[in-house]
Order: C-alpha cells, then sequence, then structure tokens
C-alpha cells in the first residue's frame, strides 16, 4: 500500500508526461529484467527445499546471474542507444540490475519458509524508503519523473546490497545453476516479458502522457495481484513438499482455502475500483480522465485472475513446469498479436491486448489444474456464494459511488469494505473460515483466547 500511494501520489504530482517518461523508462528495465533473472523468482524456492547449505546456493545464482549481466551490458547498450539518451541507458540500466537483486533476495526468503520476513524487509521497508527519498527530493524542488527513478535505486541500494553481502560467497559461475533453472528461466520470460514491453511499445505507438495512463491501469490493477501474490508466495514450498511426499489432499485443501481466501479479500478492492473508476481517475487530473476504459479492461482481468486462484503457483511447484511453459506462450504471443495489430490504432489496444491475453491463459490453466489434479478453483457451494458476494457489492459500491463529499465517500466506502470482509468469511460456507475470522477479531482486540 505504500507503493502504491507513492506511485498514486508521483502520478498527481509529476503529471502524466513526467510520469509517463518514468514508467516508459522502467518498461525497458523490466523488460530487459526479464531475460536476466534466469527464473530465480520460482528456481530459489524450489531448489533451496532440497539444499544442503542455502546460502551457498544463494551465493552461486548471485554470481552466475551477475557475472552473466555484466558480459551482456556492452550489448545492451548498444542496443537502447537506438531508442533513448545514454542517461536513460543509465537509469534503465541499473534499475534492471538492482530489480534482479531484488527479487533473488525475495525469493531467497520465500525459499527458506520465510517469506513474512522477506515481505517486510523487500516490500515493506523499500516502500518506506523509496517514499521517504522520493518526497525529500521533491521538497528540495526537484520536480521530475528523474526523482521517481532515483528513489527507487537508492531504496534497492539500501535495502539489498547490506543483505546480500552478509550472505555471499566467493564469486563463482555455475553451469548448474542455469541448467536447473532454465525450464523456470522459460516460464518467466514468457510470462514476465509483456509486463514491461507493453509499457514500451505504448510509448513507440502512443505518447508518453499515453504511457502514464497506461501505468495508472495497471497499478491500480496490481492491487488485485498484490494480495494474491503474498499468498502464492507462501504457498510455494508447501505445494512442493507435499508434491514430494505425494500428499494429494493437502494440496487440494491448501489451493482451495489459498482462492478462497483471495477472492474473499481482493473481489471488493477490484469491484470498488471498477465501479468508481471515473472518480479516482479524476481525482489524478484531466489528463488521466480518458484512462477509464484502460482502467476497467485491467481491472476486469484481475477480476478474473482472483477467482481461478494460484494455478500457475501450482503447475509450477508440482513437475508440471512443462503446462506453464506453454501457458506462457500463449499468453506472450496473444499479447505480442493483438498489441501490434490494435496498438498503433487505439489508445485502448495495449490495454485489451493485456487484459485478453489474462483471461484466456487463466481459462486455460484452470482446465489444466482439472485435468492434473480433478478439482476445480472453487467447490460449487463456495462459487455460488461469491456469485451472491460479487453482485451484492457491486450494488453497494454502485449506490455509494453517488456520494459527492470525497471524505465521506471514502468513509463509508472503508466501512463497507470492513463489512464485506466481516459477512464474506463469518457466512462462508466453509466452517473452519469463520474460526480464521475469530482469530484474527482476536489478533486485533484485547480478547485473549480461552486456553
Amino acid at each position: 500500500m505504500l507503493s502504491f500511494g507513492l506511485q498514486f501520489v508521483a502520478a498527481r504530482l509529476l503529471g502524466a508526461s513526467e510520469y509517463g517518461w518514468a514508467n516508459y523508462l522502467l518498461g525497458y528495465a523490466l523488460t530487459i529484467s526479464t531475460f536476466t533473472y534466469f527464473g530465480v523468482q520460482l528456481y530459489l524456492p524450489k531448489e533451496l527445499q532440497v539444499s544442503v547449505d542455502q546460502n551457498k546456493t544463494l551465493s552461486a545464482t548471485f554470481w552466475t546471474n551477475s557475472l552473466i549481466y555484466l558480459a551482456a551490458l556492452p550489448l545492451l547498450w548498444l542496443i537502447l542507444g537506438r531508442f533513448v539518451t545514454a542517461w536513460d541507458a543509465v537509469y534503465i540500466l541499473t534499475i534492471a540490475y538492482l530489480t534482479l537483486i531484488s527479487e533473488m533476495m525475495a525469493a531467497f526468503y520465500v525459499g527458506i519458509g520465510q517469506a513474512g520476513a522477506g515481505a517486510f524487509i523487500r516490500r515493506f521497508l523499500f516502500s518506506l524508503l523509496n517514499v521517504l527519498v522520493f518526497f525529500g527530493m521533491l521538497l528540495a524542488g526537484w520536480k521530475s519523473g528523474s526523482i521517481y527513478l532515483l528513489a527507487m535505486i537508492v531504496a534497492h541500494v539500501i535495502i539489498n546490497i547490506p543483505l546480500f553481502f552478509r550472505r555471499l560467497k566467493a564469486p563463482e559461475f555455475r553451469f548448474a545453476v542455469l541448467k536447473r533453472s532454465l525450464k523456470f528461466y522459460l516460464i518467466q520470460i514468457v510470462y514476465g516479458l509483456y509486463t514491461g514491453l507493453s509499457r514500451v511499445l505504448q510509448g513507440i505507438f502512443g505518447t508518453v502522457e499515453s504511457v502514464a495512463v497506461l501505468s495508472v491501469g495497471l497499478l491500480l490493477s496490481n492491487i488485485a495481484i498484490m494480495m494474491g501474490d503474498n499468498f502464492a508466495k507462501v504457498v510455494m514450498p508447501y505445494f512442493s513438499k507435499a508434491w514430494a511426499e505425494a500428499a494429494r489432499d493437502k494440496i487440494r485443501e491448501a489451493y482451495y482455502e489459498v482462492t478462497r481466501f483471495n477472492a474473499y479479500l481482493i473481489l471488493p478492492v477490484v469491484l470498488f475500483a471498477m465501479v468508481n473508476a471515473p472518480k479516482i481517475l479524476s481525482l489524478l487530473g484531466p489528463e488521466y480522465a480518458t484512462g477509464v476504459l484502460v482502467l476497467n479492461m485491467l481491472l476486469f482481468s484481475q477480476f478474473f485472475s482472483t477467482l481461478v486462484g494460484p494455478n500457475g503457483t501450482l503447475l509450477s511447484m508440482t513437475d508440471k513446469e512443462k503446462y506453464e511453459i506453454l501457458n506462457g506462450t500463449v499468453k506472450l504471443t496473444l499479447a505480442l498479436i493483438l498489441g501490434f495489430a490494435l496498438g498503433p490504432r487505439y489508445s485502448w489496444g495495449i490495454a485489451f491486448s493485456i487484459a485478453a491475453a489474462d483471461v484466456l491463459v487463466n481459462v486455460l490453466k484452470t482446465v489444466e489444474v482439472k485435468k492434473l489434479f480433478g478439482f476445480w478453483p472453487h467447490k460449487p457451494k463456495v462459487f455460488l456464494f461469491l456469485v451472491i458476494l460479487t453482485l451484492t457489492e457491486v450494488a453497494g459500491f454502485w449506490l455509494l459511488g453517488k456520494i459527492d463529499n470525497l471524505l465521506i465517500f471514502v468513509s463509508v466506502n472503508g466501512l463497507l469494505g470492513l463489512i464485506i470482509y466481516f459477512l464474506s468469511f463469518y457466512f462462508s460456507p466453509e466452517q473452519k473460515d469463520r474460526a480464521t475470522l475469530l482469530r484474527v477479531i482476536r489478533g486485533f482486540s484485547f480478547i485473549k483466547p480461552k486456553p
């Protein structure tokens, strides 16, 4: 939420031109990172389950990936020189490498079963530093897209470099790391490439202002991904271990629970944003008013992703990586075809390519999980309950959307969100969800459970 708040404020204070320029460069950085991750986000959580020396595994992965990145720098510099200025290339290459380090550390914490600690360091502290540095430079009178990028660089360095060097051993290059991570690398490329490339294409086909509109749409739709991503990270090693133990019942129950909780928590956020898209974008300024269609397309795709659960994580952690390579290839191919076909013609073309590819690949993964494991994302009674929740929430947010006073609007919608969370768990068809709700209430109160 800190990160979300910073980006929302930056979009407002910097304006569409500067914010769009910064995100255009970030698009290049994310595209490069996709090719230099070598699958660490999936490779490390799985490899660390069988590693004798976890720090040594991390160290070997770090040095191998870093040396490859260093060797690729001259080529990357030449390629970037055809599209951006020299200073822009410095920003891009620096952020791309620091992002690689950050993702490696986050994956390491997931792999050693400390996803919470990793999230605190990599997400919370990083976001806090990012906010402080950004506003520090803003108060100093520096008002350009550069402070958005520089704040990110400084936060990466402060958080990740000291942590890494506490765990690194002597430099070494291991071909075994590349060999074992190859399948995850392919998954990462086909799934992650379009994330950054979409911003680059939007900038090429349109203007930096249109990049700003797309970036805001991606930002708001990523709220839905945020909770689901955290759930997926927590359950990664669990799926892997349960698969190794041939405990299919554990896999099924964990999958049901994660998918159900994710839906309960994310649906109100996504539906609120969809119903109130014009009002939300108006807060950023008139330059963003044209983004309602873009935002709703992206939100709908995440709405669908929320319902079907962590299918990709389940496939990747249970030796079904070939399915994820196929799924990602389908997603990337469709996104590129639609992007190049619609992007030059319509301002919403790139957004549509992202949304359509997301929905299609989630349908495909859902069918694959049913075929391979024998279950759908939800039991019939839970699915029916989610349909009722969706209709109720849309009606509630639509009625409250008529409130003009911003302070009252935010307050009553926040209250409605809390009520929805309570009712979702309390009336859930799964009885243990009520027990979960009670534990959460006790955790936020002075009520002590009986021994």
